[in-house]
């Protein structure tokens, strides 16, 4: 798999760990699970409980079976979040990848998405899936304004009954505030903030407004939010731009970089990872009767970066840059909207509910790929600028259908059934040239003049159709036995048409090749919960999850770019025409207990992985995904809070997770044993919350919450060490009828994390440089809502 790199960020403060463990300790004697009571007004019980609609019905978190985290929207607000990203890192078992806005892979229980060409978390806004099946850059989610939300809940574990496939590990859900027919009202929310290292400020202002349209029977809610967060990463020309150094670089063969650090610099852009997002989103709420309700959903979301959140390694995070040999900007787009309609019809003995939605995602992103052919090729002198560019674009849509019958009542049956239709279209292309390369061509140069190394358009084509159900039943007051599955079945097809370098003719000359696959597959559930008290709640689950499968690009096996020998030690002529879903079985058992002052929720999960969907890179730079074995993750989940004075509380939530790979096919460079990339071993946050009234009725909030992440591996050209990291925030807020204003240090100790490695849209790795995701160093701020 290449050559093993070890390079470690600054290590975590050691007064950090020594506080956050010491409070750890501390709430384990008994602290809040954030998601049950942190941020609820303070009282005797904690706070009042939060309702989440996880089962497609309502009831309170802690009558709920399952391992399950809810933030609410005045929790989202009191903390100061506005991005998906903050929502979920302190959230036991979620593991974030991003490069930035709309580049973020998310994961659960070990169960990496990177090597399928799907996620393994699912995504909803509302009832409305936003995931898609397959598709290039289909990994990553949008990262939607979290204003005017109700909460958001995060579902772990195997969602596949009631969420279907992508919900392998757990699902997300993002549920937006529902219009109010009988109240006109609104809010308004400004944030400005300076980042270290920074020359802009940080600003966001968001709006929201209730409106009834027709007494009783309609109304209209719109929430619109403004953003823009200023860069801290340089993109650094440097000239003459240092050659690697050592044994010399080629295709999969190792060398090291240059000293681009001490270098004479021709240009400096300073702090163009910027970000400019604007969102909106409408909600008209129909009432034509007292048993119809119908809502209807429009969102418009456009992201813009100047850059992607990375800083080369070499050099490393002392100097927060891309060293370039040429001025090559970076740029990253991607536009998203949504329509969809809810209707729920109320038939006494059940509830008939249609969901239908039509969404499309645009993304374009352009990577400068100089150094990394200059390394691929072992070239004399880079390739002239400015054509080592490499431009992507990716264009997804997806129809879906959903009809369900739920029962309704507080009987000791309850039921629903229901299926499930989507349609997804999915065009990706890539392009890459250069002159000076086109000698490399069959054909020499005159059969490839302007050097085209790739220009390839995918047409991903994924139509699937589900049954699922789902009954419970209490064979005691206080013993439930809950069943259920899903049928599922999935049409996949790819329309690959490329040219140049790296295809099978080597040059001009057009390859179009087609190729198709189909997955079906029952996925079923099982659950036993006991109730022994109006406090406690017993569970012990056993659940199967899918990720979908679907089809590979073709990989040239004849011309200058041929993987034939590479094939050919792993037993095959050609690589496969596709893949199989993965699935997992997952065995858990959780208590909830809360009382007065105390909420205290913990589980333990085995998941036994098998099929896993990995991408594998031959030795000619082309790769396919394929099923390339199994693996066992498992560990614990804690959750708690504690009321420790009436001014007081604590929060605390963590894992361990053992995620390792217990058989490999022959040949792919993965071993028994291995670690599973991209999951930090543990996740623990800590947080204290003092809340009191000062004069004129003031309420003071002073919160701490600091958050500390386990080691990773990641893999680009070859494996990457992601150190673990901490990050501290602190927040002062004063709250007073309708409005509330708080100043803010996220990051106090200015952590520089590396999240991931190579992890853009496109990621063309070199075996002299790892581009490394960071987070958002020392940030100082003030915030004011008012509502009305």
């Amino acid at each position: 798999m290449g050559i093993y790199r070890n390079i470690d960020g600054k290590s975590s403060k050691p007064w950090l760990r020594a506080s956050l463990y010491s409070g750890t300790i501390l709430s384990l004697l008994g602290v809040p699970a954030y998601a049950v009571a942190a941020e609820q007004p303070a009282g005797a019980n904690g706070g009042a409980e939060i309702i989440v609609t996880a089962n497609k019905r309502e009831s309170t978190i802690q009558k709920t079976p399952m391992s399950i985290t809810a933030v609410t929207g005045e929790q989202l607000e009191n903390r100061g979040i506005s991005r998906l990203e903050d929502a979920i890192r302190t959230v036991p078992s979620v593991t974030v990848r991003s490069a930035g806005p709309g580049q973020t892979e998310l994961s659960m229980r070990g169960l990496a998405a990177a090597g399928g060409s799907a996620p393994t978390v699912g995504f909803y806004l509302d009832d409305i899936a936003l995931t898609p099946p397959v598709g290039s850059w289909s990994r990553t989610v949008i990262d939607p304004s979290l204003y005017d939300l109700a909460r958001v809940e995060v579902l772990r574990g195997p969602q596949g009954t009631l969420y279907g496939g992508g919900s392998m590990g757990g699902t997300i859900r993002l549920i937006t505030n529902q219009p109010k027919l009988d109240e006109f009202g609104g809010s308004v929310s400004l944030d400005g903030s300076m980042t270290k290292g920074g020359s802009k400020p940080n600003g966001t202002l968001s709006v929201a407004l209730n409106i009834p349209l027709l007494k009783d029977k309609a109304a209209f809610r719109l929430a619109a939010t403004e953003s823009y967060v200023g860069g801290w990463i340089d993109r650094v020309v440097v000239d003459p731009f240092p050659f690697p150094t050592g044994s010399g670089c080629a295709p999969f063969q190792g060398c090291d970089r240059g000293a681009v650090e001490n270098a004479p610099v021709s240009k400096r852009f300073k702090n163009v990872n910027w970000t400019h997002t604007t969102n909106v989103r409408g909600t008209l709420l129909v009432k034509p009767t007292d048993n119809i309700t119908s809502t209807t959903t429009g969102l418009i979301q456009y992201t813009r970066q100047g850059g992607a959140n990375t800083f080369d390694v070499p050099p490393g995070e002392k100097y927060m840059a891309h060293f370039q040999p040429y001025d090559i900007a970076e740029p990253y787009r991607d536009k998203f909207w949504l329509l969809g309609n809810s209707t729920a019809v109320d038939m006494n003995f059940a509830t008939l509910t249609f969901v239908t939605s039509y969404w499309k995602r645009n993304q374009a992103l352009t990577q400068d790929t100089t150094e990394a052919y200059q390394n691929y090729f072992n070239l004399p002198t880079f390739p002239t600028n400015p054509y080592e560019i490499q431009l992507g674009w990716n264009d997804v849509n997806q129809f879906s259908e959903e009809v369900r019958l739920a029962s309704n009542g507080s009987g000791r049956f309850k039921w629903i059934a229901g299926a499930f239709y989507a349609n997804l279209k999915s065009v990706n292309r890539s392009f890459t040239q250069d002159p000076a390369l086109c000698g490399f061509s069959n054909g020499g140069c005159p059969a490839n003049p302007d050097g085209i190394i790739f220009d390839a358009t995918q047409i991903f084509k994924v139509k699937q159709y589900a049954f699922f159900g789902e009954a419970s039943y209490k064979i005691t007051p206080e013993l439930t036995f809950t069943a259920g599955g899903r049928y599922f079945h999935f049409d996949n097809s790819l329309d690959l048409t490329q040219n140049g370098y790296f295809t099978p003719t080597g040059n001009l000359g057009i390859t179009r090749i087609t190729s198709e696959k189909k997955n079906q597959g029952f996925t079923p559930k099982f659950n036993l919960s006991y109730e022994p008290s109006s406090n406690l709640t017993l569970y012990a689950t056993a659940a199967q999850g899918f990720r979908p499968g679907g089809v590979n690009q073709t990989v040239p096996v004849t011309g200058p770019g041929s993987c034939l020998p590479g094939l050919q030690a792993l037993g095959l002529t050609q690589a496969p025409s596709g893949y199989d879903a993965d699935k997992i079985w997952t065995y858990e058992g959780g208590e909830k207990f809360r009382t007065k002052g105390v909420t205290f929720n913990a589980s333990f999960y085995y998941n036994k992985w098998s099929g896993i969907q990995q991408l594998l890179t031959l030795p000619c730079g082309f790769g396919y995904t394929t099923n390339a074995g199994s693996a066992a993750t498992y560990g614990p989940e804690v959750e708690a809070s504690f009321q420790l004075t009436p001014e007081i509380s604590a929060q605390v939530s963590g894992t361990y997770t053992h995620a390792k790979l217990t058989s490999v096919l022959p040949g792919t460079g993965y071993s028994v044993g291995q670690q599973i990339l991209n999951i930090p071993k543990y996740q623990v946050t800590g947080a204290l919350t003092y809340s009191r009234t000062v004069m004129n009725d003031v309420l003071l909030t002073l919160r701490a919450e600091d958050t500390l992440v386990g080691p990773a591996q990641d893999v680009s050209f070859s494996y990457y060490r992601l150190p673990s990291y901490n990050l501290l925030n602190l927040r002062m807020q004063f709250e007073r009828d309708n409005w509330s204003a708080a100043l803010y240090v996220n990051n106090v100790t200015d952590e520089r994390a590396q999240i991931s490695a190579n992890n853009t849209g496109m990621s063309v790795n070199s075996p002299a440089l790892f581009r490394i995701a960071t987070n958002q160093p020392l940030t100082v701020g003030v915030n004011y809502n008012y509502r009305f």
